[in-house]
């Protein structure tokens, strides 16, 4: 397979990893412009500005899968069955990213996405209800597209 610039790339290789051109162009065209890494709970997700588009773009980690952070898979088998039985460890965390979002973009264009895969997905999902109704009186923004992948279902 080859890329824009002829080179060719071997997927074997990356494991899962972005290579040095992809790095590239992704850290020319994305500002990071808030990350919160693992809390309690196990939520993380990341702010990044699109330059090319003009627009916000959040990303939500999903069920994390590494075998050598046992007490992480641990976190997120315990979220994963807290979501199928209609709970939420991490509504809170989720909550506090979403104001810090908010004071980020207070006074820069609204236009921003959430996307998220599995409980990455579940968790885009709740933003989105959570921007649009259940706390529409602590945010300012409210996203223009949601894109989940292999995310449970909100309501069942």
């Amino acid at each position: 397979m080859k890329n824009e610039s002829n080179e060719a790339l071997n997927l074997d290789k990356l494991n899962g990893e972005f290579s040095e051109l992809q790095a590239k162009n992704f850290s020319q065209r994305y500002e990071v412009k808030f990350h919160q890494p693992n809390t309690a709970s196990g939520f993380s997700a990341t702010l990044f500005y699109d330059k090319e588009k003009g627009k916000f773009v959040v990303g939500f980690r999903g069920t994390e899968t590494d075998i050598d952070e046992i007490e992480e898979i641990l976190m997120d088998l315990v979220q994963d069955i807290a979501l199928s039985l209609d709970g939420n460890l991490q509504s809170s965390a989720l909550l506090d990213f979403l104001k810090q979002v908010d004071k980020i973009i207070k006074n820069e264009n609204k236009n921003i996405v959430f996307v998220g895969h599995s409980l990455g997905g579940y968790l885009a999902q709740m933003a989105f209800i959570y921007c649009d109704k259940k706390h529409k009186d602590k945010l300012s923004f409210s996203p223009s597209e949601v894109y989940t992948f292999n995310a449970p279902s909100i309501y069942g």
